[in-house]
């Protein structure tokens, strides 16, 4: 199994990760701390183009990687064996067009859990032995034995930070994934207005002559168990009125207004969601770390949904640590700090969960300014025309 496999002599801060906050540090320094993220090597030497197939064979030293869209289309590419993540990623980003790729991230898919890759490092850090041990990286089913995700690394709770139309589709598919994926206390309005909006966006208009019967697939729109609760026949009568409803918007005017609904406070999903345990020996994914634009949120499993059970905003945060399996988060309070400790499945996990903690604060803190002026362009109504014209 893949592994992130990060340096074993890793430092006592890295390790323990003193979280900087707003009311701490000014949104200056975070920006400067962030941007220092981001000034990654680039070197370009390692790639060629995309490809849709991994036959032809390669000269020594080079493999085929896999890169999954959000589309579900699958692109291979050719890289150095001692090729860094940010070679993968910027291939990925030209295929899709982005000239923003700063909410995106390149992941591997294990137990469950989408695992975000560094990309300062190695590629081959993330591969299984196989890959690096066999011709071409390919395995015996002839597809690439890495295989990466281009998903969103960097939620917000403010859309207005999305306003290309390229990012904006791939982050409104994000969260159609989410939606169907995350057993969020979902009420059956909410499912109904967010399934219309979703059919506007990518059907258009609702007219009788197209869309007659069972014109969409329901389990591509709903979670399965809203369609389990009030059963299909009842989706299918009830959906062409509210799909009518939305006649007019464009299919950007829909999207945002999916992403709008779908990232409302009561039960978001506009973040990432990791399994972890209170205590030693108990069943995996009784409670669940979700890591979002604003802070730290708890969950836990009530009858097969997710309840809330605690919010720590970034400002709130003192420390977070890891040790072995071991994740804590000690909160800021009066006379001493309060501490929460969880387990997750392995030391790996815990220490992704510290790195993703850190760069999704640091991204927080970069974006402050830049949010208040993107609030205050809408108040004067130009952002909101910036973005119906991009439609």
């Amino acid at each position: 199994m893949p592994n992130l496999a990060l340096n074993r002599t890793i430092t006592r801060f890295y390790n323990s990760y003193s979280m900087i906050f707003g009311r701490k540090t000014s949104s200056g320094e975070a920006d400067e701390q962030w941007k220092s993220e981001k000034c990654l090597n680039t070197m370009r030497q390692s790639f060629h183009r995309s490809l849709t197939t991994c036959r032809a064979p390669l000269p020594p030293g080079k493999k085929y990687v896999a890169v999954q869209f959000l589309t579900k289309e699958l692109i291979f590419y050719v890289v150095d064996a001692k090729g860094k993540g940010q070679e993968v990623f910027d291939e990925a980003s030209k295929h899709l067009g982005l000239s923003d790729s700063e909410l995106f991230g390149l992941a591997f898919y294990q137990d469950g859990d989408y695992i975000f890759i560094d990309l300062n490092l190695k590629v081959s850090k993330y591969a299984v032995r196989s890959w690096k041990t066999n011709i071409n990286g390919i395995g015996g089913d002839g597809q690439p034995l890495l295989v990466l995700h281009m998903r969103i690394k960097y939620y917000v709770d403010c859309h207005l930070l999305i306003n290309e139309k390229v990012v904006r589709h791939h982050y409104y598919l994000q969260l159609r994934e989410n939606v169907k994926n995350y057993l969020q206390p979902l009420s059956e309005e909410k499912s109904f207005l967010l399934a219309a909006l979703a059919l506007q966006a990518d059907l258009g208009n609702y007219t009788e002559e197209k869309h007659k019967n069972r014109y969409f697939e329901i389990y591509n729109y709903f979670p399965a168990w809203i369609v389990k609760k009030i059963g299909e026949e009842f989706i299918i009568r009830n959906m062409p009125a509210l799909h009518k409803d939305n006649a007019g918007l464009s299919r950007g005017e829909a999207q945002v207004g999916y992403i709008k609904e779908a990232s409302d406070i009561s039960a978001p999903h506009n973040l990432h969601f990791y399994k972890m345990r209170r205590k030693k020996g108990k069943v995996w994914g009784n409670v669940w770390l979700g890591i979002g634009d604003s802070g730290i949120h708890i969950y836990e499993d009530v009858e097969n949904a997710k309840s809330l059970l605690s919010t720590f905003s970034w400002c709130d945060i003192a420390k977070l640590h890891f040790e072995k399996k071991k994740f804590e988060i000690l909160s800021e309070g009066s006379p001493e700090y309060r501490r929460f400790t969880y387990f997750v499945q392995n030391e790996d996990l815990a220490k992704h969960l510290l790195w993703i903690c850190r760069m999704t604060h640091h991204f927080h803190m970069a974006n402050q300014n830049r949010v208040a002026e993107l609030k205050k362009l809408e108040l004067d109504g130009i952002h909101t025309l910036i973005i119906l014209n991009a439609s």
